[in-house]
């Protein structure tokens, strides 16, 4: 009985510790633009929505970086436009806005993702987009019903 026990907690613990793998990969793979290893990574079933210690998701740092490749290929798999990050209370789409990525937010508008959201701060994607300059997005996203 405690060597089934034994053997059960090992397979959780090593699945647990590839999975880490896997996502900190999927991580790595988009800060640094790597649509291959993005694309590898998601193949291999990484999480999506997986969030790091501050709660960013892979979704949010592919709009960062403004890889609209890497955030067509989350969507694809199932990330979520929805998830705000535990520091800022930022959503994908506010990061987006906020660095002026319009074929992101155009893409994460048509995924559901809601411009009214607020981040901690009390701001939209709309008004981080105004207060950066981002007069196109901000544009954009004030004629979106």
């Amino acid at each position: 009985m405690l060597k089934l026990i034994f053997i059960s907690l090992t397979l959780i613990f090593t699945a647990s510790v590839q999975a880490q793998d896997l996502t900190k990969d999927l991580i790595k793979a988009i800060m640094i633009g790597d649509n291959a290893g993005i694309e590898s990574a998601l193949a291999k079933g990484v999480d999506v929505n997986a969030k790091t210690g501050k709660g960013v998701t892979p979704l949010m740092l592919a709009c960062l970086q403004g890889n609209v490749s890497a955030v067509n290929a989350l969507l694809d798999k199932g990330a979520s436009v929805a998830d705000q990050d535990a520091a800022s209370g930022m959503t994908a789409l506010m990061a987006a806005a906020k660095l002026g990525h319009l074929e992101i937010v155009k893409i994460l508008i048509s995924k559901g993702a809601d411009k009214k959201v607020k981040s901690h701060n009390g701001q939209t994607a709309i008004e981080l987009a105004k207060e950066t300059g981002k007069s196109d997005v901000e544009a954009f996203l004030q004629n979106k019903k």
